[in-house]
This record gives structure tokens, C-alpha cells and sequence, in this order.
């Protein structure tokens, strides 16, 4: 959900094979970098987790993981919070069970009205980029997705992420920014499921970075 630059994300820890999944609810903001901080988070049932846990009593865990969800969506809705409104997009698998080549990969396209903007995606030592390259300019512009590329295993140990395919794409209420969802995979392994990151992208600097400026005043009256 967003409003006025401020989004709210909902992050989960899978907990496998037992689905006790960590969840908290962060609340970002925008900075005039371009990044969005985090200002605020809450831990879905912090207390209740461990001991629903204990236990072994997952499918309650669920039903009141959901209450809590919607309680707080209801919440920030009254606020003035809105969900972000989804682009068409077209998924490309760039890796295959984990296996992606060290070079850009096509990851899928979307479209801002008319136009169609390819996604091509890189898993590098140093993290990943997405680079976003407009059709019609064949301008292009690169962002960092270095959050994605580890996860946390048992005992200190760690397996590398790679990003592999375009998600979804989503305009905010605001017609501010632009959040593209990116599917990251793993070398096949038990403790690890698919994942996903979120890229918060200034809408302005997009169609000026892609020479797509005209775009902008089609924008500001609504993304058929």
C-alpha cells in the first residue's frame, strides 16, 4: 500500500518445513536520494508466533496471522493508504532452477500507456542489476538489487540468490513511482525457497532517463 510517497511492505521469513513464517509490516519513506528508508516496523504476532509454534498449531497461526493482516490494512486504509495499481506485464523466465548465465538476461517487459519497457536482469558477485530499456528510444537506465542476493541458512552458512524473472509491476496512488517486483531463485536447496524484492523507481526520473517525457502528462490522467 502507499500514499504520498510512504509505502508499506510486507516482508516474510519462511519457516520451512514447519510454515511458521515470520512476517513484519515495514513502513518505508521516500528520500530525496531516491531511496525508501524504513521509518517504522512491526513484527506480525511477535509473541504469539513462538508460541503457536511450540505447539505445532500452524493452521491457527494462519487464520490469525490473516486477522492481523486485515486488521492493519483496514488500519492504514483509513489513512489514506491505497494498493498501488498494476501495469500489464509480460514474464520472461531468464534462469532455469536456479541457473542463470553471468549476463543480462531477458526477465520480462511492461507497459507505461502505449509504451513497452523490456526488463533485462544480471546476478553478478557484487549483487544484482535490472536494467530498464524503453522500446521505442532504446534508452535504457540500470538500478542495483543488491538486497536480493543472499539468504541466511543454519549454522552461519549462506546460499546465493540470483534474480530470474519479472514479477509485476506497479504504479502508486500518487502516480509517483513505479515498484517493480523482481522472482529471485536459488541453487536447488531445502532451506530456501523462491523469493522476491521490490524496486522503488521515481516515475519522473524513469521518462526522463528513457526519453520518454511526453509520456508524462498521458500519466498524470491514470495508466489505462
Amino acid at each position: 500500500m502507499a500514499r504520498n510517497g510512504t509505502l508499506l511492505v510486507e516482508q516474510r521469513e519462511v519457516d520451512w518445513p514447519r510454515g511458521f513464517d515470520r512476517v513484519r509490516w515495514v513502513l518505508r519513506r521516500a528520500q530525496p536520494d531516491g531511496d525508501f528508508r524504513p521509518i517504522q516496523t512491526v513484527t506480525a504476532l511477535e509473541n504469539e508466533r513462538t508460541w503457536y509454534a511450540d505447539r505445532g498449531e500452524v493452521e491457527l497461526y494462519r487464520v490469525d496471522l490473516g486477522r492481523a493482516r486485515r486488521a492493519l490494512v483496514s488500519e492504514y486504509e483509513a489513512s489514506g493508504f491505497e494498493p498501488p495499481s498494476s501495469l500489464p506485464v509480460d514474464v520472461q523466465s531468464a534462469c532455469d532452477l536456479g541457473e542463470c548465465a553471468p549476463a543480462l538476461l531477458a526477465g520480462g517487459s511492461f507497459r507505461l500507456g502505449s509504451e513497452r519497457i523490456d526488463v533485462h536482469l544480471e546476478s553478478s558477485g557484487a549483487g544484482g542489476l535490472v536494467r530498464l530499456e524503453a522500446v521505442s528510444t532504446r534508452r535504457s537506465l540500470t538500478f542495483d538489487a543488491p538486497d536480493a542476493m543472499d539468504a541466511e541458512l543454519t549454522h552461519g552458512k549462506k546460499a546465493r540468490l540470483d534474480l530470474a524473472r519479472l514479477s509485476s509491476v506497479s504504479l502508486t496512488p500518487d502516480g509517483a513511482w513505479i515498484i517493480v517486483a523482481l522472482d529471485t531463485v536459488v541453487p536447488i536447496h531445502v532451506e530456501v525457497p523462491p523469493g522476491r524484492v521490490l524496486i522503488p523507481i521515481q516515475l519522473d526520473m524513469l521518462l526522463a532517463g528513457l526519453g520518454l517525457e511526453a509520456l508524462g502528462e498521458f500519466l498524470d490522467q491514470g495508466v489505462p
